[in-house]
């Protein structure tokens, strides 16, 4: 009799703190004030860099940490990431467009947020 009250007084104490879940997001709902200043540094000069190497782009948008869209006049999408040096994307970005316009190949997405670049053709 002992035995069956304290496991039913177990199961209940653990029901009472298990029955309603609480998910905890990994990604904040709201960035510091910080991580703006940054990502806003970086939005500036990947714009002013892309003005330079004469890198024609329709617009550039803040997707969420550490990612950011460029937007081609052609509807062409390019990925780059705060965590990786700028210079070392924007240098596999000119060589990547120039062996595109070579070959007479089009894209509609290069994604420079890993090791090796991404190229999705149209």
């Amino acid at each position: 009799m002992v035995v069956g009250v304290l496991v039913l007084y177990r199961f209940s104490i653990l029901g009472y703190f298990f029955h309603d879940s609480l998910y905890v997001s990994p990604i904040p709902s709201t960035l510091s004030s910080k991580t703006l200043k940054n990502s806003e540094e970086f939005l500036d000069t990947l714009a002013s860099t892309l003005k330079k190497k004469h890198i024609p782009y329709r617009s550039i948008t803040y997707i969420q940490e550490s990612i950011y869209k460029v937007s081609g006049e052609q509807g062409e999408v390019i990925l780059f990431t705060s965590k990786k040096s700028l210079d070392e994307q924007i240098s596999s970005l000119q060589l990547i467009l120039s062996s595109l316009t070579i070959e007479g190949k089009h894209f509609s997405k290069i994604d420079l947020r890993f090791d090796k670049p991404v190229i999705v053709s149209k």
